[in-house]
């Protein structure tokens, strides 16, 4: 009576915590909803996309309002809305939208800089040998370069290169080994990874999502970040990899280093081998370019006021020979103003122009080595952060050249290391713009910088500053006069948000290595909300198609099992709400298929029961003995798919980590509820003296009595999945499988059409943006479609994304019945994007055999434990491979026929374990059953055993097949298109799951047994 007192009191206590926490969910949906209905109220004035904008901008306000504010008063404590929103139950990008990156440190970079940019020979070949093998090596990048750096130097001293810096002092000795200087170095790279994630998440709790999520970097120093809501990826992307090296130069006119700009053409010519001309002249370069407004007036800070767009910036037919030797200026325009027929140099800190398209040029003429001569030691070129903006409020595509001077150290006057804090402002002519304050020894540096510019502070003659972040002027003021206070500002803000986005980023300081982004998904709000709806019709529908079977079938035991049902799927969202783990699309899979396992337990100990009945024992009696001869099937299995759910949640990423944890929470919860809740309501209403009823007339006596002889045919069987099997292999040798961009590479999109369209017209359209084939397939309707390419998936500049979107918009836009904007195509036409470099590609696979070797190793461990006997362990895993080996052999075989997709993904991983695991449950359930009738009859026959049990527990197979394929059948019909190929999967698992724990697992059982018995015997 104590321990059942014990087991009540648990499981009223987990029950009332579970739905103690799901009253978070839903007072947090009730505060959203009144934000949502604040934010349509204030956007009624707006139309199209600003009402759109309005709405959202007002609901994150009346949300943000409440942040601190208290709304519910429990007597024990009182909640804000920041308690509630962070206690409520997540959703996932696939549920709500939003968008996931995969933040890659470069720990070349890291130690590039711990080296003090070391010009060592083998330490840089080291490095390049480590960059160039990373994608094919499992190593952590310093372990890779410690091999690396022994093999190339024949075990030269790495001491020498880091022990004179400080970062080392006390770390690393002179006399120290490699193998020393490397632990040292690891130590230093991980709080690098450290500070880097502190720095990532104070920029990503200052951008305005609800629930953000970043991981702790990983053995590889990467970071996993999810932002439900977002939607802008381009801005992220900016916030995420901006370094924030913030600094304050002093500069240089035109008319210092206009010769210097002469002797540069000089040089570029005499390296282009053209032929010498006249001395070249203000006037002769003007002449020279059609420049539109070339007599511009630069104002104060630096800006143009009518610049107009240089696109026609072109030479005349005239000038043409003239300008083929005077290459530097033919794509170069310095800042010369014009007044009647006289030349002069305008004002300011601007240099000259030059289209986007140009400085790449530009640039490589800076960084030839005759020209690196001609500059003086403080003389940097710095490009302008952004292309001019035109008086209309439209950017040109024209961008400006500084002249910055530095320190005779080459560093700057004043760095971004002063900055104490950073916020949003306007300037006096409501400009936005970014305000700092800095500590005492920047404001003495300031004050120092802004006087030397300006001693006399007279207005019209002070000098300018450049400001300058990650290399790029963002604006160059002049001074007027001495600033004391350490308060300074950077104009050239677009808008609030990017001077809001600024703000933060310098704030959260300086970021010390570079950061790549190998892997990015963006899910659009739309899709998230269909996913939603789909998801749960699946998840609604199969519950109650569940609870009604097993009313019909097992009649008043079923009400039991059909409580103890609900009560599992309160706790498995009570958990995941106190977990703080996010609710995904393959987690509602996962509920679906608990569901369908959960009955499982019921099953088996109704059975049971039904058996003690039958052999005439009392109710009271047939419900005891029940229960305890069914604890040990029950254990194996839930154990079994335990281990296959552990084993996704150590090896997964993302969506598939989503779907482990719901899985373990939901074996937990089904254990729970079915045996020990089962267990107390049966005692209780027996204490009562009434009767339950475990059958229904239809119901009582199916599959009790049969006799078939299973062991007899697995001949027939063995040729039926071999044929299989072997097909399967042809193909998948022969044209394989449809891999999805987890396991190639690649990009993927997922466009939305305001019409039918044809795939064939868009993969020739696309073939000809990209100059390679690009995959497209229909998606869920005739107006979506998917698209997948590899083109550029190994360029890692900022500006990829971008020309792909553009690329991909220039071959769509024709397929519209109205074609919507650039902007408006990249919002809200692609409604799923992703991007996966090959390297993690690679990764992904090599975790996805991890984890399918391992989870098969340790059931074989399980089973070889708890069975005792290697027959057994290898009759579940010759059934299991068997199981595996089909599903492959169908996703190869239909690959192109089906009218769905089936590619090959993480997804497609999760599924082939819970399949695996899944088989293992009833192949332990039916091997549970061989052990008790070999014990029990041990003089018996040994086929005659295994047959008996397989007949004995075909009830229970048969039913627990049936309810779990019924809820995986509505996960594919409703689940959408995200999860097709996943349900397809789980769908053909249960099928051949089914079969082989039939009608191969016990079969090899009967034939490892016999050749383990001839062997015996020959020994003897």
């Amino acid at each position: 009576m104590q321990a059942k007192g014990f087991i009540k009191f648990i499981i009223i206590g987990l029950l009332v915590f579970a739905l103690y926490q799901l009253s978070y969910t839903f007072l947090g949906r009730h505060f959203q909803n009144k934000a949502k209905v604040y934010g349509i109220e204030q956007a009624k004035n707006f139309s199209g996309s600003e009402a759109e904008m309005e709405a959202k901008n007002a609901e994150m306000y009346y949300l943000d309002s409440l942040k601190n504010e208290q709304l519910v008063n429990l007597g024990f404590t009182e909640l804000t809305y920041e308690d509630i929103n962070k206690q409520q139950l997540k959703l996932g990008l696939d549920l709500k939208g939003g968008i996931s990156m995969l933040v890659e440190i470069d720990n070349a970079d890291i130690l590039n800089k711990l080296s003090h940019e070391s010009e060592d020979t083998f330490f840089n070949q080291a490095i390049k040998l480590t960059q160039d093998n990373e994608n094919s090596s499992q190593e952590g990048f310093i372990d890779a370069f410690a091999s690396n750096y022994n093999k190339v130097s024949n075990g030269a001293s790495l001491a020498a290169i880091f022990a004179p810096y400080e970062e080392f002092k006390g770390k690393v000795d002179w006399k120290d080994s490699n193998a020393d200087v490397i632990k040292a170095i690891k130590e230093e790279v991980e709080s690098k990874w450290a500070e880097t994630h502190n720095i990532l998440s104070t920029r990503i709790d200052q951008f305005g999502v609800a629930n953000p999520f970043i991981s702790k970097p990983d053995q590889k120093g990467r970071i996993y970040i999810e932002l439900p809501g977002a939607d802008d990826s381009k801005r992220i992307r900016n916030i995420i990899q901006t370094s924030a090296l913030l600094e304050f130069y002093k500069v240089y006119e035109l008319r210092d280093v206009d010769k210097l700009l002469g002797n540069i053409n000089d040089v570029v010519r005499t390296k282009l081998g053209l032929d010498e001309v006249e001395e070249v002249t203000a006037e002769s370069i003007i002449e020279e370019a059609t420049v539109t407004n070339i007599d511009t007036v630069v104002n104060d800070l630096g800006e143009l006021s009518d610049l107009g767009d240089l696109s026609n910036n072109t030479v005349s037919d005239d000038s043409a020979e003239s300008s083929q030797v005077n290459p530097f200026y033919e794509i170069f325009s310095p800042n010369y103003g014009k007044k009647g027929e006289e030349f002069f140099y305008n004002e300011g800190p601007i240099i000259g122009y030059a289209l986007k398209r140009d400085l790449p040029t530009i640039n490589n003429y800076f960084g030839l080595e005759e020209v690196k001569a001609l500059l003086p030691r403080d003389l940097r070129f710095m490009w302008s952060a952004k292309a001019f903006k035109k008086a209309d409020g439209t950017f040109s595509d024209t961008y400006m050249l500084y002249a910055i001077k530095t320190l005779p150290t080459g560093g700057a006057n004043v760095s971004g290391e002063v900055i104490v804090d950073a916020y949003n402002s306007k300037d006096p002519m409501g400009q936005d713009v970014v305000g700092m304050s800095m500590n005492g020894i920047g404001a003495k540096k300031w004050a120092d910088l802004t006087r030397e510019c300006n001693p006399t502070g007279d207005q019209n003659a002070g000098k300018s500053i450049a400001i300058v972040l990650d290399n790029k002027v963002f604006s160059a003021p002049r001074s007027n006069g001495e600033i004391t206070g350490g308060s300074s500002q950077i104009s050239g803000m677009d808008d609030l948000q990017e001077a809001q986005d600024l703000a933060n980023i310098l704030k959260s300081g300086k970021l010390d290595a570079k950061i790549n982004i190998p892997q990015e998904a963006v899910v659009g709000a739309s899709l998230g909300k269909a996913s939603i709806s789909s998801g749960l019709l699946s998840l609604v529908t199969g519950f109650l198609l569940v609870i009604l079977f097993m009313f019909l079938y097992y009649s008043g035991a079923g009400l039991i099992a059909n409580i103890a049902l609900l009560v599992n799927v309160v706790l498995i969202m009570g958990a995941l709400t106190s977990l703080r783990a996010a609710l995904t699309l393959p987690g509602i899979a996962g509920i679906v298929l608990t569901i369908g396992m959960a009955v499982d337990a019921n099953v088996i100990i109704f059975e049971r029961i039904r058996e003690e009945l039958r052999k005439g024992k009392g109710l009271k009696l047939a419900v005891s003995d029940g229960f305890s001869h069914s604890y040990s099937a029950i254990i194996d299995a839930n154990m079994t798919t335990l281990i296959a759910g552990v084993v996704l949640l150590m090896f997964g990423a993302g969506a598939v980590k989503g779907f482990a944890i719901v899985l373990i929470i939901g074996i937990v919860a089904s254990f729970i509820s079915a045996v020990f809740l089962s267990r107390l309501i049966f005692d209780w209403w027996l204490t009562k003296d009434k009767s339950i009823s475990f059958a229904n007339p239809f119901s009582d006596n199916i599959l009790t009595n049969s006799n078939f002889d299973f062991i007899g045919k697995r001949k027939m069987f063995y040729t039926i999945s071999g044929v299989i099997i072997l097909t399967g292999l042809f193909s998948i040798f022969t044209t394989g499988f449809e891999l999805g961009v987890d396991f190639k590479g690649g990009r993927s999109y997922v466009i939305e059409f305001d019409q039918a369209v044809s795939n064939d017209a868009i993969r020739a359209k696309l073939s000809t943006e990209f100059g390679e084939e690009a995959t497209v397939k229909k998606y869920d309707v005739d107006s979506k479609v998917q698209i997948i390419t590899a083109y550029k998936i190994e360029d890692k500049s900022k500006t990829v994304d971008s020309i792909i979107v553009s690329k991909l918009y220039s071959g769509l836009e024709g397929f519209y019945k109205e074609a919507p904007t650039k902007e408006a195509f990249a919002l809200t036409s692609i409604i799923q994007a992703n991007k996966v470099d090959t390297s993690i590609a690679d990764d992904i696979k090599v975790s996805a055999f991890e984890a399918g070797s391992l989870g098969a190793l340790f059931i074989f461990i399980y089973i070889l434990i708890r069975f005792r006997r290697w027959q057994y362990g290898a009759g579940a895993i010759i059934a299991v491979l068997h199981d595996v080996l089909i599903i492959l052999s169908i996703f190869s075989i239909f690959k192109g026929i089906l009218p769905f997709s089936l590619e090959i993904e993480q997804k497609f991983i999760a599924a082939i374990l819970t399949v695996i695991g899944y088989s293992i449950n009833d192949t332990v359930v039916v091997f549970d059953r061989v052990r008790e009738f070999i014990a029990e009859h041990p003089s018996r026959d040994y086929k005659s055993n295994i047959n008996t049990a397989i007949n004995s527990t075909l009830s229970r197979t048969l039913i627990t097949s049936f309810t779990t394929f019924l809820v995986v059948a509505l996960m594919f019909v409703f689940g959408g298109p995200a999860i097709k190929g996943f349900s397809f999967a789980l769908l053909i698992g249960v099928i051949v799951g089914t079969y082989s724990s039939i009608f191969i697992a016990a079969a090899i059982l009967v034939d490892t047994w016999s050749v383990s018995k001839k062997i015996s015997s020959k020994k003897k």
